[in-house]
């Protein structure tokens, strides 16, 4: 796993209660109504691939979520993603460092998601 400590402990945690993708989607409808913030969804491609695209999609918004962040897929493969993401209202969020490409930092630009860029400092 490429995670920091923080991610992998409160990965490690979460499977150790039990926590499931479905169990998340279901806290996210019950809790989406009666919140204004937006809904982010912190997930790795794999989840997606295995329930489908445009399946994922659909259910996660319909849920309440407002966006995905999806830290493990290159920006070379964001198209069927990002068409999926546009087609079921969610925001893709991409993450830009300092050591991403300059031109990879262009086309992230160009493509206006919502790009997070990543300060260390």
């Amino acid at each position: 796993m490429a995670d920091g400590p923080v991610i992998q402990n409160a990965a490690t945690r979460a499977l150790a209660r039990g926590t499931t993708l479905d169990s998340v989607i279901d806290l996210v409808r019950r809790v989406s109504p009666s919140t204004s913030a937006a809904l982010v969804l912190f997930t790795y491609f794999n989840p997606i691939m295995r329930r489908g695209m445009e399946e994922f999609c659909r259910t996660v918004s319909e849920a309440g979520v407002s966006g995905l962040l999806v830290p493990d897929i290159p920006l070379e493969e964001t198209d069927e993603i990002r068409a999926a993401c546009n087609k079921f209202g969610l925001d893709l969020i991409l993450l830009v460092t300092p050591t991403t490409p300059q031109v990879s930092v262009s086309v992230c630009v160009c493509i206006v998601c919502v790009c997070v860029c990543w300060s260390i400092e």
